[in-house]
């Protein structure tokens, strides 16, 4: 019956496929049969895979897949041998099972009480930009207090209601875009919906306000979950192409990465920092976060300290070109609890899906 399935959702095309034994070695991939890695995405294997862990009652511990060269690697938080059978039962290609810790989105979001006081205050401004009085005392500094135009990398804040309750939302700027003609900044989907107003500023967790410097602008084509990616795009201010390093450095953006496994990406979250040296080990995969959701065209980069924490969603992950500039990786979507590994939206699928090109200095 699942094989059946993975049919209809794969094509005519995928026949030999899928009569393979599933503890036997796939056939060499044949360009004319349609077996190639582009036949059978993690996208289109998702259903079964998800069928599986339901049946078999780990759907809430499943925590990514990938259809590698000729066979399928799936993650499971405290996998058993049960469980392994049972997927390579279900599954038409070796399958190989990984403990996997879970998935958190990186959104900082803050239940308050009552409506919350947002304050305007200056900011120190750019790097080696000529600062007036008021400028050069500012307390505030990038990233938590950016000035025009806005940079990747900066602290976005946002206040709403929902079910009666009130909400701050931290996250970051990932970077900006060309879409149209027009520059526009990236974040990711899931820290607001379509029409989600952001400030560039912060929540001080001392005083409970919220201090900006201005209007980052308004959330549009927002993606995520339901195997969708986690990207959107926020237009209405002033961006230029560049991303902060510290509070007072920056990397220009020459371009769009080339990522695939072993490169070494930098993260760029307002919370954790500018942090490289993470290593790239999965491409292109679907995982199922925390929240219950899915969401696919994700990479994964580890190292053995934090790259990510709480409030980094939406920063930019990028390609560090010898100090001198850096280029566009992704977006910053989850991460585990311990931060050492970060999930990002692949450049490729950003650009692609969202019908944008990464704006060069």
């Amino acid at each position: 019956m699942i094989k059946r399935k993975l049919l209809g959702l794969l094509g005519a095309s995928f026949l030999t496929l899928a009569t393979v034994s599933p503890v036997m070695a796939a056939p060499a991939p044949s360009p004319a049969s349609g077996n190639t890695r582009e036949a059978v995405t993690s996208e289109a294997i998702a259903p079964l895979i998800k069928e599986a862990a339901t049946a078999n009652g780990f759907s809430e511990r499943l925590v990514l897949w990938d259809v590698q060269e000729g066979s399928i690697q799936v993650g499971i938080t405290e996998p058993t041998g049960r469980e392994r059978a049972a997927l390579q039962k279900a599954l038409p290609l070796p399958v190989r099972v990984t403990n996997e810790e879970p998935i958190e989105d990186m959104v900082k979001r803050t239940k308050v009480d009552g409506p919350v006081a947002i304050e305007t205050v200056p900011s120190k401004g750019k790097p080696g930009a000529e600062q007036s009085p008021s400028l050069m005392a500012a307390t505030a500094s990038p990233p938590l207090i950016d000035s025009t135009p806005y940079y990747g990398g900066a602290r976005i804040v946002r206040t709403y209601s929902s079910g009666g309750s009130n909400y701050v939302t931290q996250c970051t700027a990932g970077g900006v875009y060309t879409s149209g003609g027009s520059r526009v900044m990236a974040t990711a989907g899931h820290c607001g919906p379509n029409g989600a107003h952001w400030y560039q500023g912060y929540r001080d967790p001392a005083d409970g306000r919220v201090y900006v410097s201005g209007s980052m602008g308004n959330t549009y084509a927002s993606h995520y979950g339901g195997g969708a990616i986690d990207a959107a795009m926020i237009s209405g201010s002033s961006y230029a192409p560049s991303i902060w390093t510290s509070s007072t450095s920056s990397l220009p953006i020459a371009g769009q990465a080339a990522v695939g496994h072993g490169t070494s990406v930098c993260t760029g979250g307002s919370f954790t920092g500018f942090v490289c040296g993470g290593t790239v080990d999965l491409v292109d995969i679907c995982v199922n976060y925390t929240d219950g959701n899915t969401v696919c065209g994700q990479d994964r980069a580890n190292a053995a300290y934090r790259l990510v924490q709480s409030g980094d969603s939406g920063g930019p992950t990028v390609v560090n070109n010898g100090g001198s500039s850096a280029s566009m990786a992704g977006i910053i979507s989850g991460g585990t609890a311990s931060g050492t590994s970060v999930y990002f939206t692949h450049i490729n699928r950003v650009v692609n899906t969202l019908g944008v090109a990464v704006a060069r200095y």
